[in-house]
């Protein structure tokens, strides 16, 4: 078994991931296939219609009469004979369990019982074969009974060769050919066996005529055999049964690559899976009356109604309101871990104060300095149970009830919702202790548990009254009937998608399962004694499966379109259609934005060359000089020279080695002792003498910081040579290749900590790209620098959900063997794994794709021609296809009122009249929005410092240790506090963009959430309105929290000395202290990033504003729309007309 270990592993790893689904059929052939190779064997199927002569054949064969023959279907059930060194009988039965027999008698009567066996496996002592060769005979194809067809095909999946036996009398025939044709699908080598020559009449028809006829028909039906034979078990002239038996003996001794089968049954379960995947999807949609396209909106629609339903529900029901909120309130409480081991322990020391053995140092003054004591760690109990129950109480409270303000009015108890405090008197703590002579581990759990009690008990106390005003406050102003049973129907379509991109993805051969060392445990099965079989008449029913094709996921505009057209004809819901053309028009002219990111070196800008199979892009010699190239599709080529400013900023970066600023750029030119520094790159000096040589050239485009025109034979010089690229900040490359025209490629420096400016830029480019590649290089992939870039992607990738990634190795064709390659990928696709970042994988060589594409090149082009014609645009089509939805549903249900009661359409106008006349959508709105996002801007910056208490501890280890200590210890410990502040400057920034995104998130969502009941209530009232998209931009870009070098060269970094870096005791301690005076100088960032932050909020408050002006206006359109047409029979007749057409 170990050498098939990798083997099992894989169909063990399927079998479970298809248990997800229930599709038990592939379970049982799946186990098959695992049985099979967990037991050595090569197998040889006889498959044919029945009384063809499988049984005979196989007897014959092996020499010995194991199985019944007989004129009538006798092989009821798959009989495998296995060749071994021992001789057993195992029968396998249904419901996964199995017995052994003792003869072969006991064989030939339960195979000659339809009922419920579904196998038999004979092992038989043979000096023929092999050890693990093996005989399969199937039921006959063309048996009537279901068990038979069923049995047939599960077995075969498990052959290496497969003999499909027919009588002489029977070879032209429509079935046989067919079932052959399924075979040679499957990729199973087919011989075909003409059993029974010995019927050939030579007078009839001469047996070369026959054989040509054979012959004939097998290559009109284009049928691929491995071998024709012609047998008979008698002594005939055209017996080639000599030669059938030395072609088995040969197919045993020169068994095929086992890796051949594997990747035969691996492709069929897969696809096998998908068509059963498929069926269920397809039948769900159906049954929901939506699309693959739709489903995301629908399901998103469907929830929000549901969840609005179902608030709505219980609103109105005070007692069950009540309950609810009261269940929840016990969860919480329940689940609160109040009293870790830290806890107690501080809960010890107050407690070992009040203790009588309790002793004071001292002569003097004991009890005073006993009632200091016991006063101080009193409080620290407090502030600690304050924090925990904020935490682990008050927070979680308070989040599982703002959901619903919206349903409340009453603006002082929305304020009294969100601000909600509860906390713990240091008289309840010292008036709940008893006297102890001394504090025990079980008296501090008693007074622990006793504490939690009190605590549970006060804050239900306290938020009983609360609980009383929400419900009283809580008002439902339009109670939808729609029944919602639907759920569970989305949810499970949900489950289908996931478990296929799992497969299509091989995601599932990432997770760990323990392979068990029984068969018995692999394949799920057990032993019962056959004393207690109970034979009876049982039929499976089968499942029937409909194939189906995968739906081509195409942007079908021009049918979009179509439909718009059909719907313009009307002259009602005139607003709602012209929004709908102009997504289709944002869909037409949508450009996806692709960002390639690397390590410096990676090779991004020779992929991009390979992309475009045009050598255009040079790489950037220097990281300090790489400059941002945005390639798409045009003529005209533009480059955008730095600032003055940002050049300046660039230098007094570097020059913080040295411990030297400049205002100006010619000062720092005319210090010629500056390039001498010994701190200094040779990227650093070949930066500066970039800018001695040219500053004077660019002097006049940088005051303004210019964009000019240039020709293409200049790239090389404004990327290439440092000398000019030092004044790039930006290349627009504009190439007339039509893959370019639906796209832009953006070849980005990336995160670099010795350059801010690159990794704020990076920063936006990760924001607003549709697209990342990521590039990493063969001959170091997947380096530390990768795994911090995309842990960084990856949260940033979390808040744009609709963004892709790939993951690209690059220069794959260093590997130097097979096993190289396959050892790298493994590598990085574990490493992506542990990262939870699970995109699709390309290993490439761009080098040889600049040539030609081969065949992986072509996966990646396949992948991301996929994503640009499909997946960029598929959000946008899906809300147009919602809408057209939703209008047609409006208008067939306009028709049907018609037919059947005109009032209802008047009573519809006056109902429509009442929304005109009101404001539908309030800025309560948009202040509890503003409210919530303050909460979460609060929330966001107290666990940043929670977190950067501990990811900086590593920084501090990293740069301030025993390697600081050199002869030259000033300079060492000077360049190690630059290094330390760069790394600590770009996980500042990346921690501040990503609360800048996820806050502009928070406010959008919540702002969304909060829109939600009146959207429904109007769509409800036939006012057909949906959803902006909604864009809260930032007023500002917050500057990121960042600290200066010499602010920190001013703390105990000053101080440190040579012995405090070499004494491992010491060394513990001046990393403390230098990690504690960092968190010190990061409170005022933080609180000038926090104003920021605000201001932000405001801009989005008058965003938002806007917002709802825009609804009521466009609320007031549609309804003056509606209304302004006389529905009558000619209307309704249009609209019919136009209902076929779409």
């Amino acid at each position: 078994m170990d050498r098939y270990q990798a083997s099992l592993d894989l169909l063990y790893k399927l079998k479970k991931e298809i248990e997800k689904s229930s599709n038990q059929q592939l379970i049982k052939q799946i186990n098959e296939m695992i049985k099979k190779i967990y037991n050595e064997q090569y197998t040889v199927s006889f498959v044919g219609h029945f009384s063809a002569g499988k049984s005979t054949l196989i007897n014959n064969v092996i020499g010995q009469n194991i199985l019944p023959s007989s004129p009538v279907p006798t092989t009821s059930n798959t009989a495998q004979l296995i060749s071994s060194d021992k001789n057993s009988i195992s029968v396998n039965l249904n419901n996964n369990q199995y017995t052994v027999v003792d003869n072969q008698e006991d064989v030939k009567r339960l195979n000659t019982e339809d009922r419920e066996v579904e196998s038999i496996e004979i092992e038989f002592t043979s000096d023929k074969f092999n050890k693990g060769f093996t005989f399969q005979d199937t039921p006959g194809v063309d048996s009537m009974s279901d068990n038979h067809r069923e049995s047939a095909f599960q077995y075969l999946l498990t052959s290496n060769y497969v003999f499909y036996t027919v009588d002489y009398n029977h070879v032209q025939s429509d079935m046989n050919f067919n079932f052959i044709k399924s075979l040679n699908k499957l990729d199973i080598p087919v011989i075909l066996v003409v059993n029974q020559v010995d019927k050939h009449d030579e007078d009839e028809i001469s047996f070369d005529t026959y054989k040509n006829r054979v012959n004939k028909a097998v290559t009109d039906w284009k049928l691929n055999l491995e071998k024709i034979f012609y047998v008979s078990k008698y002594d005939t002239p055209n017996n080639e049964k000599q030669l059938f038996n030395q072609y088995i003996h040969q197919l045993d001794q020169q068994r095929t690559e086992h890796q051949v089968f594997i990747d035969r049954v691996t492709n069929y379960i897969k696809q096998e899976q998908l068509k059963y995947i498929n069926q269920h999807m397809e039948t769900i949609l159906s049954d929901i009356d939506s699309t693959e396209d739709t489903f995301d909106d629908d399901y998103q629609a469907y929830k929000e109604k549901f969840n609005v339903q179902s608030e709505q529900s219980l609103i109105q029901d005070k007692d069950q309101f009540t309950s609810n909120l009261k269940e929840k309130r016990k969860e919480i409480l329940d689940n609160a871990y109040l009293m870790p081991y830290e806890m107690r322990e501080t809960i010890r020391h107050y407690l070992e104060t009040t203790a009588k053995d309790y002793k004071v140092k001292g002569l003097f003054n004991k009890d005073k300095k006993k009632a200091m004591i016991q006063e101080e760690t009193l409080e620290q109990v407090k502030e600690a149970l304050d924090i925990k129950i904020h935490d682990e109480i008050t927070k979680v409270w308070i989040r599982s009830i703002e959901n619903l303000n919206k349903y409340i009015q009453d603006a002082d108890l929305f304020e009294k919702i969100i601000n909600q405090q509860y906390t713990i008197s240091k008289e309840e703590l010292s008036g709940h202790v008893q006297e102890q002579t001394s504090i025990t581990n079980d008296y501090v759990l008693i007074y622990s548990k006793g504490i939690t009690e009190m605590i549970n008990r006060k804050i239900r106390n306290e938020t009983n009254q609360l609980i009383e005003e929400i419900v009283n406050a809580s008002e439902v102003h339009n109670e939808s009937n729609e029944e919602t049973n639907q759920l569970n129907e989305y949810e499970t379509y949900v489950e289908f998608k996931n478990l296929k991109t799992s497969l299509i993805t091989n995601n599932y051969q990432h997770y760990y399962i323990h392979l068990d060392e029984s068969i018995d445990k692999l394949i799920d099965r057990h032993f019962i004694h056959i004393n207690d079989l109970n034979l009876e008449d049982k039929k499976e029913t089968k499942q029937q499966y409909k194939e189906v094709q995968m739906e081509q996921q195409d942007n079908n505009i021009h049918q979009l379109k179509d439909q718009i057209n059909h719907l313009k004809k009307l002259p009602l819901f005139e607003g709602e259609v012209h929004n709908i053309e102009s997504q289709v028009e944002r869909i037409e002219h949508n450009i996806t934005k692709i960002a390639v990111f690397g390590t410096f070196s990676a090779g991004k800008s020779s992929l991009i060359n390979a992309i475009l199979q045009k050598p255009v892009l040079l790489s950037s010699p220097n990281p300090t000089t790489a400059s941002i190239t945005e390639i798409s599709y045009g003529t005209e080529q533009e480059v955008s020279f730095k600032t003055y400013e940002q050049l300046l900023e660039e230098i007094n970066h570097i020059t913080e080695f040295a411990n030297k600023q400049y205002s100006t750029i010619e000062s720092f030119i005319e210090d010629k002792e500056i390039k001498q520094h010994p701190s200094l790159s040779s990227n650093h000096l070949a930066f500066f003498e970039a800018i001695e040589t040219n500053f004077n050239h660019y002097k006049d485009v940088l005051k303004e910081g210019k964009s000019v025109t240039f020709d293409i034979e200049e790239l090389e010089k404004l990327t290439a040579d440092d000398t000019h690229a030092a004044f790039v900040h930006k290349i627009n490359l504009r190439l007339e290749e039509a893959w370019l025209k639906d796209k832009i490629i953006i070849d980005s420096p990336g995160l670099n900590s010795n350059n801010q400016r690159h990794t704020r830029e990076t920063e936006q480019i990760i924001a607003s790209s549709d697209l990342i590649i990521y590039v990493s290089y063969y001959n170091h992939a997947f380096t530390d620098k990768d795994g911090e870039f995309l842990t960084y992607m990856r949260d940033m990738n979390n808040l744009q959900q609709s963004q892709g990634l790939k993951f690209v190795i690059n220069a794959i064709d260093l590997a130097e063997s097979e096993q190289d390659k396959q050892a790298v990928i493994s590598y990085v696709e574990s490493s992506l794994d542990a990262l939870n970042i699970k995109p699709e994988c390309y290993p490439v060589s761009s080098k040889q794709a600049l040539k030609s594409h081969d065949d992986q090149f072509k996966r990646l082009m396949e992948a991301l021609d996929h994503f640009v014609k499909v997946e960029s645009k598929q959000v946008l089509k899906s809300q147009v296809e919602s809408r057209i939805k939703q209008l047609t549903n409006e208008l067939e249900q306009m028709v049907h009122t018609y037919r059947q009661d005109k009032a209802q359409l008047e009573k519809r106008k006056s109902t429509l009249l009442s929304y005109k006349d009101k404001q539908n959508f309030t800025n309560q709105i948009v202040i509890k929005s503003h409210h919530q996002l303050e909460k979460e801007i609060h929330d966001q910056l107290y666990y940043l410092k929670d977190r950067l208490n501990i990811q900086l501890n590593d920084i501090v280890k990293k740069h301030f240790n025993t390697s600081t200590v050199t002869d030259q210890f000033k300079q060492s410990l000077q360049m190690s506090t630059k290094y330390y502040v760069d790394d600590l400057n770009q996980k500042l920034s990346l921690e501040s963009s990503l609360i800048v995104e996820r806050l502009k998130n928070f406010y959008a969502r919540t702002f969304d959430d909060l829109l939600t009941p009146t959207i429904v209530e109007l769509n409800d009232a036939s006012i057909l309105i949906s959803k902006f998209k909604h864009d809260f931009k930032n007023e500002i870009n917050p500057e990121p929290i960042s600290i200066q070098v010499q602010d920190i060269a001013k703390q105990t970094i000053n101080s440190v000395s040579k012995k405090d870096l070499i004494k491992t005791s010491k060394v513990k301690e001046t990393q403390n202290e230098i990690l504690n005076d960092t968190m010190k100088l990061i409170d005022h960032p933080i609180m000038t990033f926090n104003e920021a932050l605000t201001k932000n909020l405001e801009h989005y408050d008058t965003i938002g504003e806007s917002y709802i002006e825009q609804y009521n206006q466009e609320t007031i359109h549609l309804i003056e729309d509606y209304l302004s047409v006389n529905i009558d029979n000619d209307v309704i007749e249009k609209i019919e007309n136009v209902l076929k057409e779409i």
